[in-house]
């Protein structure tokens, strides 16, 4: 990680070539500042324990019993149409 270089603010010069730009909006006074935001992405793994239902439980049960059979022979374990199992 590098640290961030310094902040840079507005010469002189450039706040008087700003004014004649602004003098039509009449402001009172000019605040110049930095807001510096972070953005984090980080790949996240987590688990957490649910109960499940039990149809829910019997499905995943059968793919255990045999994972690399066809779709067609789960489809006759579990007595069940293509739409359901899509």
């Amino acid at each position: 990680m590098r640290a961030a270089p310094p902040l840079v603010f507005p010469s002189s010069r450039v706040l008087a070539g700003w004014w004649p730009q602004l003098a039509p909006l009449a402001p009172q006074s000019l605040t110049v500042g930095h807001l510096l935001l972070h953005h984090v992405e980080a790949l996240v793994h987590s688990e957490r324990l649910t109960t499940l239902d039990g149809l829910t439980s019997l499905v995943l049960r059968a793919l255990t019993l045999a994972p690399s059979s066809p779709l067609a022979d789960l489809e006759g374990r579990l007595s069940c149409a293509r739409g359901v199992t899509d």
